[in-house]
C-alpha cells in the first residue's frame, strides 16, 4: 500500500496534473481501487490526432485521444497500471523494456519494474 504522499507525488509529476478532471489516471499508484468516471486521455484508444471540445460559452478544448504518454511520465507509471494504457503507449513501454533489458526483451516487458534502469528524456509528445 502506497502513502498519501507518495501517491499525489507521483501524480504530480503530469504537466495537466492541476487542471486534470480525470479520476482514473495511470500514475495513480492505487489505480486498481478507482472505478467509473473518466479516463486519462493516456489510457483511451484513438487515432492521436487532436480533437476539439465544445465547453459552451464560445469555449473550446483541444485534447489527443489515444496519445502516446511521454517517456518521461510513462517511467512512472506502475507496472500494474501497464494494461490500462492504451494500446500505443503499451507498446512504447514495452520498447522502452526491450532497450533497458534486451537479453530477454518479451520477458523483461512483461515481468520487469520500467523505471529499474531508465534514463529520463526521449519523450514524443508534449
Amino acid at each position: 500500500m502506497s502513502s498519501q504522499a507518495e501517491l499525489i507525488r507521483n501524480l504530480e509529476r503530469c504537466p495537466r496534473f492541476e487542471r486534470c478532471n480525470r479520476n482514473l489516471c495511470p500514475l495513480d499508484l492505487e489505480l486498481e481501487k478507482r472505478y467509473g468516471g473518466n479516463r486519462c486521455f493516456w489510457m483511451r484508444e484513438g487515432e492521436g490526432t487532436p480533437r476539439v471540445s465544445n465547453l459552451g460559452g464560445g469555449r473550446v478544448q483541444t485534447h489527443v485521444a489515444g496519445a502516446q504518454i511521454p517517456d518521461e511520465l510513462l517511467i512512472h507509471v506502475p507496472k500494474s497500471n501497464v494494461s490500462q494504457l492504451n494500446e500505443r503507449s503499451q507498446t512504447r513501454w514495452q520498447e522502452l523494456r526491450a532497450q533497458t533489458c534486451p537479453e530477454n526483451a518479451p520477458e523483461a516487458a512483461k515481468s520487469s519494474h520500467i523505471y529499474d534502469k531508465l534514463v529520463l528524456g526521449g519523450s514524443t509528445v508534449e
